[in-house]
């Protein structure tokens, strides 16, 4: 009992701790991927779609198909339920789970030091639970960390770690504790949140690994090698066939469910860096992300200005392969002096493995993809600073001056606390909104193409046609063949009436084999602009065939098939949108309007009882059945949603104010 009310007090404090310094990072806006994943995803809004997250990744996001991440979408969807499109709501959900992994953190220290294979005997229960505190303190509130917080999107690395954590914690009370009642129970949570870990993120995979090198560390009393550890009593690996079913069923799911799809998102993305390029340059990102833990400056989002490395003789390469060798050294030889600080050095370098070794991915590094390593830092440099303290104070007769350690430790914990919660504080205001973040980006990386893009498209939509249209040219001077540079380009044409020099932006972007939906739909409209129908209908239908949830194209479907006569087909696109996205006003106004041309209008007014019973706030959807019960003679009912939609429209300025 007395355990389980400090671990509630100590979830409260950590609670209050995040909060204080994610406070102001709360309200900030959607920002990069959150667009396509959330703001602009009819798919999350609506939880009957819940189970096409498990079945068709191009419900992950509206441009490619990154990945198959079901769960994240499962809570994208619950966070729009909850809130609609409140970046408040999403951040809340991502720092709930930033605190619970620094709480899990604490729980594993806390279980490794006292074991005695740890050989930390010297420290009481007490100085443990500090130790632990100040760990996940640490993690919590390190400016490094903060990315998943901020970036929404990035949830997937966030929730894939949780349950990572947990499934390992779960290991350590059941197969790993020791203790026969309720190790069952403890396996299944393990296997269940391993099972969740990898519906949120592929890079979960490493957890077996994890598992095994923690048995050789702490679980071999006798030192033996790997091979003579699990060769001498194979029954060791029964513990691991859970984790083996569930990866053999990951990977078959993953390959049956999203194949075609992530071929698609290569195409995409462009030409795949070779695999030993990019694993000579993983080298300088283990290094770069060491760096960032030891000073978290410059924290760059997007950072493609890291550059490839392209041979291992690149003296970059080479000097980030020794640093690392010798750090992995170090741990080596810290196997038995010290295991507790070697287990988390080598879980650092072991969880980077899916996404920093030799499996190629669009980027170079990615400022969230050490997160999950950062567990194992945080514990690793919290004992390191306090064993190298403790031997500071020890006396001339070995004895150790434990007040001056302890208050040498408490210095030394404010003082990095403090300065990291003040630091997270101010990096949370790069995260204010798109032009904040992609200033800072360009100031610290001036050939980032992307920082470029989005900087131009936030100025686009703010109106600013010329600071964006000079951005889109610098982007495209920096890498003509970017297919969203020119995809922004060509609209901002569009824009200023340069419908010649739109089509051939658009084309000239086809022409270099991009398969992005939007360049199809964006195409497609300037052809209905321009009077083209045949050739609107063809963009907007191969828009659809890459992405069959992009509801903006069956609105321009059904528009253009209206206007050629196609009555029906219009009608089934415009159900077709509403069905996938029921919070679009659009989709009922798109099928009343067909009732109404037939002279349907009660069928039209049925329509708009819904709509209204479904959005109702929409001052347009109240006068627009206002309208219909005028055509039917009821001026009663008519007058009454005229009425609401003017009181709506009256309220409308109020609710732009902050």
């Amino acid at each position: 009992m007395i355990a389980i009310l400090r671990n509630t007090l100590l979830l409260a404090l950590l609670t209050l701790v995040g909060l204080i310094a994610y406070l102001n990072s709360l309200p900030n806006s959607f920002h990069f991927d959150d667009y396509d994943a959330i703001v602009n995803n009819p798919a999350i809004r609506d939880l009957k779609h819940l189970p096409s997250y498990f079945t068709d990744s191009r419900t992950w996001t509206m441009s490619t198909a990154r990945d198959w991440r079901p769960l994240v979408s499962a809570t994208f969807a619950l966070n729009y339920w909850a809130g609609k499109l409140d970046p408040t709501t999403f951040r809340l959900f991502n720092l709930s789970l930033h605190i619970g992994v620094a709480f899990f953190l604490y729980l594993i220290f806390k279980d490794l030091a006292g074991r005695s294979t740890a050989k930390l005997s010297d420290l009481s229960p007490k100085a443990v639970t500090w130790l632990a505190m100040f760990a996940a303190g640490l993690f919590l509130v390190h400016t490094a960390n903060s990315e998943v917080v901020n970036y929404i999107f990035a949830r997937s690395t966030l929730q894939a770690t949780f349950f990572y954590v947990a499934a390992f914690y779960c290991y350590l009370r059941g197969p790993f504790g020791g203790r026969a009642e309720a190790a069952g129970a403890w396996h299944a949570g393990a296997a269940l949140s391993f099972i969740l870990s990898l519906c949120s993120k592929g890079s979960a995979i490493s957890l077996p690994l994890v598992l095994a090198v923690f048995e050789l560390i702490f679980l071999n009393p006798m030192g033996q090698s790997p091979w003579k550890l699990f060769g001498d009593n194979p029954g060791r690996l029964k513990k691991y066939l859970p984790c083996a079913l569930v990866i053999l069923v990951y990977i078959v799911a993953r390959h049956s469910f999203t194949a075609r799809l992530l071929q698609i998102g290569r195409e995409t993305a462009g030409p795949r860096i070779p695999a030993l390029d990019y694993l000579f340059t993983q080298f300088r990102a283990w290094v770069y992300y060491m760096s960032l833990f030891l000073w978290p400056d410059p924290l760059i989002a997007d950072y493609p200005g890291f550059g490839w490395s392209r041979s291992i003789w690149d003296s970059r390469v080479l000097l980030s392969l020794a640093l690392v060798l010798i750090v992995v050294g170090l741990a080596w030889r810290l196997w038995k002096a010290m295991p507790i600080i070697s287990f988390f050095i080598f879980w650092y370098f072991i969880v980077l493995l899916p996404e920093a070794s030799f499996i190629p991915l669009v980027d170079p590094v990615n400022i969230y993809r050490p997160y999950p390593a950062n567990v194992g830092f945080s514990i690793a440099a919290v004992l390191a600073v306090f064993l190298s303290i403790a031997q500071m104070c020890k006396r001339r007769d070995g004895s150790t001056r434990w007040k001056c350690c302890v208050s040498a430790m408490v210095s030394i914990a404010a003082l990095s606390l403090g300065a990291l919660m003040f630091l997270t504080d101010k990096h949370n205001e790069v995260w204010r909104d798109e032009g904040s973040l992609w200033s800072y980006i360009i100031d610290k990386d001036p050939t980032n193409v992307r920082a470029h893009v989005n900087l131009g498209a936030h100025l686009f939509y703010s109106g600013d046609y010329q600071r964006a249209g000079d951005l889109f040219d610098q982007a495209i001077r920096l890498a003509p063949k970017d297919p969203y540079a020119a995809l922004l380009r060509g609209n901002l044409y569009v824009a200023l009436g340069r419908n010649a020099a739109a089509l051939a932006e658009f084309n000239r972007l086809e022409s270099y084999g991009a398969r992005v939906p939007h360049l199809y739909y964006d195409r497609g409209e300037l052809f209905r602009k321009l009077g083209d129908r045949d050739k609107a209908l063809a963009d907007y239908r191969k828009a659809l065939s890459l992405r069959p949830q992009y509801t903006d194209a069956l609105y321009g479907l059904a528009t253009v098939l209206t206007e050629i006569g196609e009555e029906q087909l219009a009608f089934d696109a415009c159900v077709k949108a509403n069905d996938i996205d029921p919070l679009d006003e659009r989709g009922y106004r798109c099928a009343a309007a067909h009732h109404l041309r037939q002279n349907r209008n009660r069928e039209a007014l049925e329509i708009y009882r819904r709509a209204v019973a479904q959005l109702p706030d929409s001052s347009v959807l109240w006068y627009d059945l206002g309208s219909v019960y005028e055509k039917l003679g009821v001026y009663k009912e008519a007058g009454d949603a005229f009425e609401r939609a003017s009181h709506l429209l009256r309220l409308a300025p109020r609710a732009n104010v902050p």
